[in-house]
């Protein structure tokens, strides 16, 4: 999706790559999780919170993004929302092997030394996005995380700021 957007002129677009790249931000979003997980829920999220992370951005997409979807509706209500979906097991093979596999054990000791001076802060946002979102086991709930984020975003919001696509339609639903 991050691709399909710049094709049509987005610019700054917000994707895992970005906390990846960027000191600090892992640490924000992580501050973010801990308010929507272990304090008052995500009512206590503004947007003045989100701006701070995404002011610049012209889209969002992908992790940890999507965690805050009911927040992210709520607080910018003038937003239109592509939700991407596809077969959740299309969904899932593609996690297993991306940043699923990137946080496990056996990998992560390959992949650590490449990562950037904040690698220990971004670790702790993927165990804390493992341990919370998907429930402390991708592997066995993985499938019904993937379902039940498609089924809130559909009932969030309304049917005139909502696009519901698949990349096999191809680019003029977009």
């Amino acid at each position: 999706m991050q691709a399909a957007l710049q094709k049509l002129g987005y610019v700054d677009i917000h994707h895992m790559f970005t906390v990846f790249g960027t000191p600090g931000e892992a640490d924000k979003w992580l501050a973010l999780l801990k308010m929507k997980y272990e304090g008052t829920g995500g009512d206590c999220i503004t947007r003045e919170m989100f701006d701070d992370l995404l002011g610049n951005c012209d889209a969002i997409t992908d992790l940890p993004s999507i965690i805050f979807a009911r927040e992210l509706i709520t607080v910018y209500p003038e937003a239109k929302v592509i939700l991407t979906t596809r077969s959740t097991d299309s969904w899932y093979r593609s996690m297993l092997s991306t940043i699923h596999a990137f946080h496990s054990d056996s990998l992560n000791t390959i992949t650590t030394p490449f990562l950037p001076p904040h690698r220990h802060s971004i670790r702790k946002l993927l165990d804390y996005i493992f341990l919370h979102f998907f429930y402390n086991n991708f592997p066995l709930y993985g499938k019904r995380v993937f379902e039940d984020h498609n089924a809130l975003v559909k009932s969030l919001v309304p049917r005139e700021r909502l696009l519901v696509f698949e990349a096999r339609e191809g680019w003029e639903p977009l």
